[in-house]
């Protein structure tokens, strides 16, 4: 009975020792990872879709309306947008995460935070996309701002405002292993600059 305690004891040590260097091993991927804002995409304004046109005088009279509409009324204006990180693997062996917490900031500004949970790999030396859909409400990212500063900002994101913008996303990756969590130490910064150019 003691002899195979001691078997179950030693089985149970050695896989907490192989966990721990998967563990370890993961980690040591993942952190030799490069993350880049590969691009933004499906900026939308009040539900209308801004990235695609040139300039204001592109958008239909519904469009400005629905726009125009957004901003006469005190509730939200809802701003969705998708920041497509780009995630550049030099090891040798495949780069995992299960989840990625995030934050995004415009201008030093927060605007939205949140956190992917779908299984993301890249290839060993290799680069995938890692696409995050961000959802915000721009009137309460951006309290006390004018209505020309809202539009101002919501069109140089969408690339035909006049001057630049300074996007940052603080990410947090982490991975299971055996049914455990290892998140990464700190976050990954990560930035870009828009301008109209």
């Amino acid at each position: 009975m003691k002899t195979s305690k001691l078997y179950v004891f030693i089985l149970l040590s050695l896989l907490s020792v192989s966990t721990s260097c998967r563990s370890i091993r993961q980690g040591k991927v993942l952190s030799k990872c490069e993350f880049r804002l590969e691009s933004l995409q499906d900026i939308s304004l009040a539900n209308v879709r801004i990235d695609k046109v040139k300039s204001l005088t592109d958008l239909n009279l519904l469009d400005a309306g629905r726009i125009t509409l957004a901003f006469a009324r005190n509730s939200s204006l809802p701003m969705d947008l998708t920041a497509n990180i780009e995630v550049k693997n030099p090891n040798k062996k495949t780069a995992g995460l299960n989840e990625l917490r995030w934050i995004l900031y415009i201008d030093d500004v927060k605007m939205a935070e949140g956190e992917s949970k779908q299984r993301f790999e890249v290839p060993a030396q290799g680069t995938n996309i890692l696409p995050l859909k961000v959802n915000l409400d721009l009137k309460k990212a951006m309290r006390g701002k004018s209505r020309s500063a809202l539009l101002k900002f919501a069109f140089n994101m969408a690339g035909f405002g006049s001057s630049a913008s300074r996007v940052k996303i603080r990410a947090k990756p982490s991975f299971k292993v055996l049914g455990g969590t290892i998140r990464y130490p700190g976050y990954i910064k990560i930035t870009k600059e828009y301008t109209s150019e």
